[in-house]
């Protein structure tokens, strides 16, 4: 006869969190996913470290530190961040890909995560795209005046390539995006090919690759010309089998869109030629390569004009400027963020203090948007009430016409 044995108590509530341990964990992933939807990050980093787990947004093309997390409750995030992207919760040896989607700010994002083994824990990146932020047309690009018409022609036309290259996180499936919305999808097939669909869009066809599944942009490929599309959209062109079949796609008479890792123009017919693509291929169903960076743009409540430093334009431009001139530079400006000063009114614990404590925490200068009295250096807590004294009696049945009429 065998007996069974109990499971140990102590080791199911270790493998188990509690209802309310998990509660908080998903109130913490919310913020964090709100609050970058709410500054527009296109990444955020999640790096356990010895005691603690750090926090970065990637706002504009620039990591920004974020208040860190405990490293428990650090790694309860990445686990519930896991679940979230349906990888394998208990594979923590080897990098995981994964991806959700959420709705923020009345709008509908798709996240890419992935996760990488380090020496502290699994680091997770997670990628945000939106439908609002992909979905703009060309003239808001901000594409010079001499290129925007050559595109517009190149899109236009019934075949040939149009590549799109820059650094990772340019803007490049934006800008592929743009030239499909102008597209008529009623009168022509479109079909896309994506490794992860990150907009969904109702009037295309689109397919995502699986690498697991032996379902590679090569593979897709050849299965999209028996298709019959009249567009297509391919993710980027990793190899040369994809890279020839879809210059073969180009010359057989349909439009192809794509990316390709390249620094300029030029390098991206370099890069062609080496992956093994035919010279003649090139020349005749390449149509147009878009070469795009993402540029930051100046604040517009510091920015002011000031003479320009030719020496600094020649350094970066590598040439002179014929005449100097005037050029808006960002003279800086401290603005208060949400994760360090306390909402005015309350305290770090959410309970009502009123306006003096919030003078309290001086985290940074006074903001010249409160009023003077608001304004006032931090001081010593008021003198405590003495016993014995009543403290004054407040009318709560006095309103003002104002509250009267909203009610």
């Amino acid at each position: 006869m065998v007996s069974k044995q109990a499971p140990n108590p102590g080791e199911k509530r270790a493998a188990q969190a509690p209802l309310e341990d998990q509660g908080h964990v998903i109130a913490v992933v919310d913020q964090h996913l709100r609050a970058a939807a709410a500054e527009r990050a296109s990444d955020v980093h999640l790096e356990p470290k010895e005691d603690e787990v750090r926090v970065r947004f990637r706002i504009e093309g620039v990591l920004q530190e974020r208040k860190a997390l405990p490293l428990g409750l650090g790694i309860a995030v990445i686990s519930r961040l896991k679940m979230m992207s349906k990888m394998d919760m208990a594979e923590r040896r080897i990098p995981q890909d994964g991806n959700f989607g959420m709705v923020q700010a009345g709008s509908e994002r798709h996240v890419r995560a992935s996760t990488f083994p380090s020496a502290h824990g699994e680091t997770m990146v997670l990628h945000i795209s939106g439908t609002a932020m992909a979905l703009k047309e060309l003239r808001e690009l901000g594409m010079p005046k001499a290129i925007l018409p050559v595109v517009i022609e190149a899109a236009n036309r019934p075949s040939g390539v149009i590549l799109t290259t820059g650094p990772a996180g340019s803007g490049k499936t934006s800008t592929l995006y743009s030239l499909v919305q102008a597209l008529d999808p009623v009168r022509r097939s479109i079909v896309t090919l994506e490794d992860g669909v990150e907009i969904k869009l109702a009037s295309l066809t689109q397919g995502e690759t699986n690498a697991r599944a032996g379902f590679t942009f090569a593979s897709g490929l050849h299965a999209i010309e028996g298709q019959d599309p009249d567009v297509i959209l391919v993710g980027e062109l990793p190899d040369f089998e994809t890279a020839q079949t879809a210059f073969r796609c180009a010359l057989t008479g349909r439009l192809v869109l794509s990316t390709l890792h390249a620094g300029s123009t030029v390098e991206a017919i370099t890069r062609l030629l080496d992956m093994g693509v035919e010279p003649f291929a090139v020349s005749a169903g390449l149509s147009v390569i878009i070469a795009q960076r993402l540029v930051r743009k100046l604040c517009d409540a510091c920015k002011k004009l000031e003479p320009s430093n030719a020496e600094a334009i020649a350094t970066v431009l590598a040439f002179r400027q014929r005449r100097s001139g005037a050029a808006l530079q960002a003279a800086g400006v401290q603005r208060v963020r949400h994760d360090r000063l306390p909402r005015q009114g309350r305290d770090l614990r959410g309970r009502g203090r009123g306006r003096r404590d919030a003078r309290r925490h001086p985290f940074q200068e006074p903001d010249p948007r409160l009023p003077p009295a608001a304004r006032r250096p931090p001081g010593p807590d008021p003198a405590p009430r003495r016993l014995g004294t009543r403290p004054r009696r407040r009318n709560h049945r006095r309103r003002s016409n104002a509250s009267l009429l909203t009610r």
